[in-house]
């Protein structure tokens, strides 16, 4: 096993890197894998999901996502529009992204992305524009767990990273991306 940490000057804290012995690992199945461009990537895919929530249109992330996390999410976003309400995601900065792991499977290859970030989140109603739940004027900090994983589909190639699709995306403890050790690589 590898660990892949630095220390900083924060609080004694740690500061994250990419899992070096995950990323040879995913090069050994996928060549063409660039660690700075697929974080690039996951950056991106990560602002364009927050607009997209917030002007309630699911639909233009859809080829981001695998079928069935679209669905939920989709689903989710449906009920702030049956209630009249939007979830505002105001003033959204990506902090930090890394390579966290990769494992593979029979059915398909997943790259494990842990970012953070920080945005003002609150929760209004749209037809009186009252605050109903949130701040804002307060920036949060927030850690997801992002999976991703490789299907092969008939898109064009113009996009490398197309074929890495977003299939777990949740909020995580901020120690997933500070202190938790986990094994770089697995195959089962």
């Amino acid at each position: 096993m590898l660990y892949a940490f630095k220390k900083t000057g924060n609080n004694g804290k740690v500061e994250p890197e990419n899992d070096e012995k995950a990323i040879e690992a995913i090069k050994l199945v996928h060549p063409d894998f660039d660690e700075y461009d697929f974080i690039s990537y996951t950056k991106e895919l990560y602002l364009e999901l927050q607009n997209a929530w917030m002007d309630k249109d699911w639909e233009r992330v859809r080829h981001l996502e695998t079928e069935s996390l679209f669905r939920q999410h989709n689903m989710q976003l449906q009920e702030y529009i049956d209630n009249h309400t939007t979830n505002h995601l105001d003033r959204v900065c990506v902090d930090r992204a890394i390579i966290k792991s990769f494992k593979m499977s029979d059915d398909h290859d997943v790259v494990k992305v842990i970012l953070s970030s920080y945005m003002c989140d609150y929760i209004r109603n749209d037809d009186t524009g009252e605050l109903i739940q949130g701040d804002p004027t307060e920036h949060l900090y927030t850690v997801y767990n992002m999976e991703f994983i490789y299907e092969e589909d008939d898109v064009s190639d113009s996009n490398p990273y197309q074929h890495w699709k977003l299939n777990t995306y949740e909020v995580v403890d901020e120690d997933e991306f500070y202190l938790k050790k986990t094994k770089f690589f697995s195959k089962g």
